[in-house]
């Protein structure tokens, strides 16, 4: 009981201590970067910045997005040069973080990285996979990075979602490693063109959280922390409106039609 007391008594006063602040958060800057997130017109929108916009309205504060290519956003964030970073993970970039302490909330959502291929190339052994596209600053599963480095597995990398599925169709690639949530949904509804595409999962694929991360305020990780309990249900339905939500730990996207 003393403990509970000692805890609600900290959220209080942190709560207090950070009202009317404004906070910087490192973001991704990808144009189409559905189901997550969307940067156009120098606008950050999406379901990212409507559950950031929700915690922030809930604890007083304000957030400001600064979005950044992917190698930028991280090396911006270790300097110090904004408060959080969002989406986090601790596996991420390893040799970029090395031994800095960030902190990292518990998962918003999860998530599967994996290999996207042609329907008829599906289920082909991982020793016949030639070269895979990968978006640039992304950090691929070890066994292909492994292969890369032994020659075996040719990386080609881009900045742009649209191509990274197009050097598959165009068989310039044995498959794209996605994001599969975002694979999927762009599949499904913005290029029909792509619908002969699949997610492998026979290949080697990852699963893991997006968190919102920080060097510099572990106290609202907290808070963040217990906001994804308190309003659960509020965000739940958010995940559900912008076709993200998790079953069985993977994660899902609704079928609709645009």
């Amino acid at each position: 009981m003393i403990k509970l007391i000692y805890f609600i008594f900290f959220l209080i006063t942190t709560s207090n201590a950070f009202a009317e602040k404004t906070y910087v958060i490192g973001v991704q800057n990808f144009s189409e970067y559905y189901p997550y997130s969307e940067y156009k017109n120098d606008y950050y929108s999406g379901f990212n910045r409507e559950l950031l916009d929700f915690f922030a309205t809930s604890q007083g504060i304000k957030f400001e997005y600064r979005p950044l290519p992917i190698k930028r956003l991280y090396s911006e964030f270790l300097i110090g040069s904004f408060d959080f970073k969002y989406p986090g993970n601790a596996s991420w970039a390893p040799k970029l973080k090395k031994d800095e302490k960030i902190y990292y909330s518990h998962a918003v959502v999860e998530y599967r990285d994996g290999l996207i291929v042609k329907k008829e190339n599906k289920g082909k052994p991982l020793s016949q996979l030639k070269s895979i596209s990968i978006i640039k600053g992304f950090t691929p599963l070890q066994i292909y990075s492994i292969k890369q480095q032994q020659g075996k597995l040719k990386f080609v990398y881009t900045t742009d979602y649209q191509r990274l599925l197009e050097l598959v169709q165009e068989e310039r690639v044995d498959g794209a490693y996605f994001n599969i949530a975002i694979g999927e949904h762009r599949i499904a509804h913005l290029d029909q063109k792509n619908s002969s595409l699949v997610f492998d999962e026979t290949q080697p694929y990852v699963m893991g959280g997006r968190s919102l991360s920080s060097m510099k305020h572990p106290q609202l990780i907290v808070l963040f922390n217990q906001f994804l309990i308190d309003y659960k249900v509020q965000i739940d339905a958010l995940k559900i409106t912008h076709q993200v939500t998790i079953t069985n730990n993977i994660i899902q996207l609704h079928s609709h039609t645009h």
